[in-house]
């Protein structure tokens, strides 16, 4: 690992710009010989210290260290770590370990979470909705009622004040 990183490309940076222009230099001199691809949104995020950014960069470089190893064999040496006896430059594009897809995927997900969420708010509309409905059905109900029992009293009254003048 070490040989690919040459420290005396990246100055301390406290800037936005010097730390972004420290990771373009990671992205184009190392990250580009282990072929994973680092994209200027993603080393913006970082940049700017946005949740899981960093994150999705590490499992990239895991995800290729780990291929490295299944494909050459890691030997441990005598100091406990591990030695590679291949080229990095060998290595072979995993499609997961595009760190331009994963960013992609969480920000899909981010999506469809707020989408998720839009649909339960709308539910919660529907059913007051319907609650209302049936409410006002349920008043239609009794209004109607009322009306029906109104106009039997008054049939009523007419057929007895008929009655009475045709008795008479």
């Amino acid at each position: 690992f070490p040989k690919l990183v040459d420290l005396h490309n990246y100055p301390a940076a406290n800037s936005h710009t010097a730390k972004v222009t420290n990771w373009e230099t990671l992205n184009r001199k190392v990250f580009s010989k282990l072929r994973i691809r680092v994209t200027p949104e993603l080393i913006q995020q970082i940049t700017m210290c946005v949740p899981g950014a960093l994150e999705s960069v590490l499992m990239a470089i895991k995800d290729k260290v780990e291929t490295q190893q299944r494909k050459t064999g890691a030997v441990r040496s005598v100091d406990g770590f591990r030695q590679f006896s291949g080229e990095w430059g060998d290595m072979d594009t995993d499609v997961l370990s595009d760190v331009g897809i994963l960013s992609e995927i969480r920000k899909l997900k981010s999506e469809v979470h707020l989408k998720n969420n839009t649909i339960a708010v709308l539910n919660q509309k529907v059913i007051h909705l319907e609650s209302l409905i049936e409410m006002k059905d349920k008043r239609l109900k009794e209004l109607v009622a009322s009306v029906d029992r109104l106009q039997a009293q008054a049939q009523s009254k007419e057929s007895q004040e008929s009655f009475r003048t045709t008795s008479m």
